[in-house]
C-alpha cells in the first residue's frame, strides 16, 4: 500500500513537469573583474575597495576587466550608491535609486568613470575610476558598488 501511495504522488509530479516545463535563461559571465588594491586600502586581504581617504583627496582606483571569449564585448559600468531594499538588504545594483534627502555624499556623485568599456576578444583592460572626496570632514562611511554588466543587443520587436 505504501509503494502504491508513493507511486500516486510521483506520477502526477512527473506529469506536471512535462506539461509545464520551466524555462530559464542561464546567465553566463563572459568577462571577469578584479580590483587593483591601492596602498591606502584598510584591509589588504580584501578583494574589494575599502579605502581611507582624507577630505578633499582625489584618487584613481583601477579594476581590470578580462574578456574570456573569442568575441569583442561591451561592458556597461556604473558606480552606484548603496541603498537598502524592502527586505533591509544592502543593494549595490541600482543605477538611479531614490536617495534619502539626508544623504550628504552619495558615492555616485563623488566618482567619475567611462560608463562603457569595449573589450577586444581574449584580452584584459584597465578601467580607472576617479574618486573626489568632499572637502569637509565627516564621520561615517561612504558606501557603494562598482556595477558591471555585459551590453547585449536589444531584440527587435514587431508589433502586429
Amino acid at each position: 500500500m505504501k509503494k502504491l501511495m508513493t507511486l500516486f504522488l510521483i506520477v502526477p509530479l512527473l506529469a506536471s513537469s512535462l506539461l509545464f516545463p520551466v524555462h530559464s535563461d542561464a546567465s553566463e559571465m563572459n568577462f571577469s573583474v578584479s580590483a587593483s588594491i591601492p596602498e591606502n586600502q584598510i584591509d589588504k586581504t580584501k578583494n574589494y575597495f575599502h579605502l581611507k581617504l582624507a577630505p578633499g583627496k582625489k584618487q584613481i582606483v583601477d579594476v581590470t576587466l578580462t574578456n574570456e571569449t573569442n568575441q569583442e564585448l561591451t561592458v556597461l559600468t556604473s558606480v552606484n550608491t548603496a541603498v537598502t531594499n524592502d527586505n533591509g538588504i544592502v543593494d549595490y545594483s541600482q543605477e538611479n535609486p531614490k536617495l534619502d534627502e539626508t544623504l550628504k555624499y552619495p558615492i555616485s556623485k563623488l566618482t567619475e568613470s567611462a560608463g562603457e568599456v569595449v573589450l577586444p576578444a581574449n584580452s584584459s583592460k584597465n578601467y580607472p575610476i576617479k574618486i573626489n572626496m568632499p572637502n569637509e570632514a565627516f564621520d561615517g562611511t561612504i558606501l557603494g558598488g562598482i556595477y558591471f554588466k555585459e551590453k547585449t543587443p536589444e531584440k527587435k520587436r514587431i508589433a502586429i
